[in-house]
């Protein structure tokens, strides 16, 4: 399969919010109550793309996305809470990332999150923050193969969350 990792613009909003849908039906069937209608919105994914903030991954056979991922440095105010090793490092975290349904079990997560992991340190984090939903364990164990350490758990209110980070050697 031939993709490239990159920005997402503005005229994919509507293929890239598809995935998000899909990622809600599919975790659906699978009883987790992680997203719904309320998060994440085609808003909160438009806002994103303004603040240059959501990649994508692209098929580029089909010229369709198949993978989103956000990084910023925004910081959710529970995460004052966690244990966090790097407490003075330039800071990054990653929010609202999914694989299409279909494009599960192919390795797309792994690529998805290297692409990710080299442009945080291309530029000059120390580290790179994240929460998980605790029902979710397939992302739970992704995130502890690649790397991940456990830092804590924070509340929102679909429930309690596990908090991770990694460290670059910038």
């Amino acid at each position: 399969m031939n993709y490239i990792f990159k920005l997402a613009e503005m005229n994919d909003i509507d293929k890239i919010f598809k995935i998000y849908q899909n990622v809600v039906f599919h975790l659906r069937k699978l009883n987790i109550d992680q997203w719904d209608e309320v998060y994440p919105t085609k808003e909160i994914l438009r806002n994103d793309i303004e603040e240059r903030s959501l990649f994508v991954v692209f098929d580029t056979l089909n010229n369709i996305p198949i993978s989103s991922i956000v990084i910023n440095g925004s910081q959710e105010p529970e995460y004052k809470s966690v244990n966090w090793a790097n407490t003075k490092g330039k800071i990054c975290v990653i929010h609202r990332f999914c694989v299409e349904p279909v494009f599960q079990r192919r390795g797309i997560g792994n690529k998805t999150l290297l692409s990710a992991e080299d442009y945080i340190m291309k530029k000059r984090y120390s580290s790179v923050r994240l929460d998980v939903f605790t029902e979710n364990l397939s992302a739970l164990n992704f995130y502890k193969r690649n790397g991940y350490v456990f830092r804590g758990q924070i509340v929102f209110r679909k429930g309690i969350f596990n908090c991770y980070e990694k460290i670059f050697d910038c």
